[in-house]
């Protein structure tokens, strides 16, 4: 497992081997969940999608950055780039720039349907937490916005995951729990403005707090 703090050391090393003009790279998945939101300390590794990038350009600089660091060959790969559309690739967002290359991500939305896409119903899926601080990210709220956003963004995969009823039972607990979380905020900041002489203004907002949550980068 790669440690999600030491991952943009291992990019901003990655990029100075690259033999290349400007680039973007798309990142996806784990990672990048954990460059923009903050919510886990490890990840397998990092999925991406190259672009015009050709792999005999990519494969010195990932495997350099690897050998330094003791961490697999594969911690920088492209195996799930198959699953990214043209709705998701529209959706990008700029992440941060590293000398040449611009890191960018698929929205919220779009992280959200390929990781409910790709979910599993087996001990080994791990992706249940990523699930939850997507779903708090983007606000969605029902079974019917999860059917609008599989629609739109990953088409081909959307009927088949709607149509299995233990993913639903799944999703309705994650959205239920995920709206008890958010209701628990509005009433820490409650509880704790009370506390304050009547006629002071409010020292703390944790509902913006929480909305205004840095990415970690």
């Amino acid at each position: 497992m790669l440690q999600v703090d030491y991952l943009k050391q291992y990019l901003q090393e990655f990029v100075e081997e690259l033999d290349i003009e400007d680039a973007e790279i798309l990142l996806f998945g784990g990672a990048a969940i954990a460059f923009k939101f903050g919510g886990r300390d490890t990840t397998k590794d990092i999925d991406a999608a190259f672009g015009d990038i050709s792999e005999a350009v990519l494969v010195s600089p990932i495997n350099k950055v690897a050998a330094k660091h003791g961490i697999d060959s594969d911690w920088l790969n492209n195996q799930g780039e198959r699953f990214i559309t043209p709705a998701m690739l529209d959706s990008r967002e700029p992440l941060f720039k590293i000398g040449k290359v611009s890191f960018s991500t698929p929205s919220a939305e779009a992280m959200l349907a390929m990781k409910i896409c790709a979910m599993r119903l087996s001990p080994d899926f791990k992706d249940l937490d990523d699930i939850k601080l997507l779903v708090s990210a983007t606000g969605i709220a029902d079974l019917q916005d999860v059917s609008a956003i599989l629609s739109h963004y990953c088409p081909e995969r959307a009927g088949e995951t709607l149509s299995n009823p233990a993913k639903m039972i799944v999703l309705e607990k994650v959205l239920e729990e995920v709206s008890r979380w958010t209701e628990n905020i509005d009433e820490v900041s409650k509880r704790f403005n009370s506390w304050i002489k009547p006629g002071t203004p409010p020292l703390i907002n944790t509902r913006e707090v929480y909305n205004q949550r840095k990415p970690r980068i």
